[in-house]
């Protein structure tokens, strides 16, 4: 996941777990109070769009999931003459420790 990621997005670092998230949160001092995971569908394509990425990003991401689908970690599927994905968010409620 973290090299598509990184294709997509050169400054990217890591992708954290949410346990992982969680646990950097009270590093910095804060204790979490609540804490929600939403899950969605969405459309790999509709992940990147022109204007925001270069076009040579957008077929370099395109290619890579072409190729690596089935082990990327984002529940990736065929779709017709594309791919879907999960895409999943993670909240955090914190307050100073």
């Amino acid at each position: 996941m973290d090299e598509v990621m990184t294709i997509r997005d050169p400054s990217h670092a890591a992708t954290l777990t949410p346990d992982a998230l969680q646990g950097a949160i009270e590093h910095a001092g804060l204790r979490v109070v609540a804490r929600r995971e939403v899950a969605r569908e969405g459309l790999v394509s509709d992940w990147m769009w022109p204007g925001e990425f270069p076009e040579e990003r957008i077929a370099a991401v395109n290619t890579y999931v072409a190729g690596h689908w089935r082990g990327l970690g984002l529940g990736v599927l065929p779709d017709g003459d594309g791919y879907t994905y999960i895409d999943r968010w993670m909240m955090f409620l914190a307050v100073h420790a």
